[in-house]
């Protein structure tokens, strides 16, 4: 393993939802990942793809688009390090709903479908770790929804760029500045 790919694991076992999960899951997942640099703009994935990888963020920044067919896209959200993304196809076996991209020098870890279907495979309880994945985008999809129904413009702005930040509800005690760009 190059140190590269060493130090985004340990990141990756750090923070978010892969530090929360079993050693032998989290294990499994690290070993199948491929380390992936992306530029500025980049895209990472469109609204319509087919492809069902799943990334975790491990430095730079990534945009999260809505595009409702009717409208959009629309820039939605961004991901804080140790933030895993991309699991809708391998749970509905439908193309990608939102988009992602890189909003500046971004570096990625990227588990295959293929590799996380084998990783099912083998433990079929691994699913509980992919519907607490699926959890905490229905949680970020919540607090967008909360923040855009609160009435005051000044209030409503402060409460969007807390979440933006991570820090919404409560700044984690180690957390460093964030970069909201």
């Amino acid at each position: 393993m190059t140190s590269a790919k060493s130090e985004a694991c340990e990141i990756a076992s750090r923070e978010g939802w892969l530090s929360q999960t079993p050693t032998a899951f989290r294990t499994a997942v690290l070993d199948r990942c491929v380390l992936q640099a992306f530029e500025p703009d980049e895209t990472i994935y469109m609204t319509g793809d087919a492809s069902g990888e799943i990334y975790g963020r491990i430095t730079g920044g990534v945009s999260v688009s809505l595009a409702t067919g009717e409208r959009g896209p629309f820039f939605a959200h961004f991901f804080q390090p140790g933030t895993w993304f991309g699991e809708g196809p391998l749970i509905s076996g439908r193309p990608r709903i939102v988009g992602i991209s890189a909003i500046r020098q971004t570096m990625l870890l990227q588990l295959p479908q293929h590799s996380m279907e084998e990783i099912l495979r083998d433990d079929p309880n691994s699913w509980r770790h992919i519907a607490l994945l699926t959890l905490a985008k229905l949680e970020v999809a919540i607090s967008v929804v909360d923040d855009l129904m609160i009435r005051d413009s000044i209030q409503r702005l402060v409460a969007v760029l807390l979440r933006l930040g991570g820090c919404r509800h409560a700044t984690p005690a180690a957390r460093k500045a964030i970069v909201v760009d």
